[in-house]
């Protein structure tokens, strides 16, 4: 099986079950690109923290640095998805 690294920037990192829920959007030529949600293969898709362990943080970015991840509008569910409160 072929590795694939991305980066990305984590904007969402929630506990979920016996793991974390984490997404964030591409950061590709220092840009941001789509966004990403790592899953695992489990029901609920959590990623656990042994699937973490080859995760590397690389750095921070400042609040001005963050100011191009944010989208203006748009749907934030995928349709059929939703929180556990609506």
């Amino acid at each position: 099986m072929a590795t694939t690294t991305k980066r990305i920037v984590c904007l969402a990192n929630s506990r979920k079950l016996q793991g974390r829920c984490i997404a964030g959007r591409e950061l590709v030529s220092g840009k941001p690109a789509a966004w990403i949600r790592p899953v695992s293969d489990r029901e609920h898709e959590e990623v656990s923290e042994y699937e973490r362990q080859y995760w590397v943080r690389v750095g921070w970015l400042s609040r001005d640095e963050m100011a191009p991840f944010a989208q203006k509008s748009g749907p934030l569910w995928i349709n059929g998805y939703h929180t556990s409160h609506g």
